[in-house]
């Protein structure tokens, strides 16, 4: 799902859509001309690999994610870390949904019988 910056207006816009076997649902809202803040809720599964044994797993997920985006390049004294940076003009809601999977993935997972094994 992509959104044009010029398409998001000051109050929330709601957001709603699938990817995979994940639902999300949220809002965007524009804070400046060129700031964007989004708030995504991502509920339903996602298939990984137990790091041990490599079987693969169904992990359920229930995220929140917050975080603004911005045309182009971000400045601020803030530090806010939490922006990602856009130079087309579009919002790629699919694109911050698999940087959010990607992110949890990087993280260590076990299965069920590799956590009784390890007690």
């Amino acid at each position: 799902m992509k959104i044009e910056f010029k398409k998001v207006i000051r109050d929330n816009t709601k957001l709603s859509f699938k990817q995979n076997s994940l639902s999300i649902d949220g809002k965007c809202k524009k804070l400046t001309p060129s700031l964007v803040e989004v708030k995504l809720s991502m509920i339903g599964e996602i298939e990984i690999d137990c790091v041990r044994c490599a079987n693969t797993i169904d992990l359920g997920i229930d995220e929140n994610v917050e975080l603004k985006v911005c045309d182009g390049y971000f400045e601020s004294e803030d530090k806010d870390l939490d922006v990602i940076e856009c130079f087309d003009g579009i919002i790629d809601f699919d694109q911050i949904v698999n940087s959010e999977i990607e992110s949890i993935m990087s993280d260590y997972h076990y299965c069920n019988n590799c956590k009784q094994e390890g007690e």
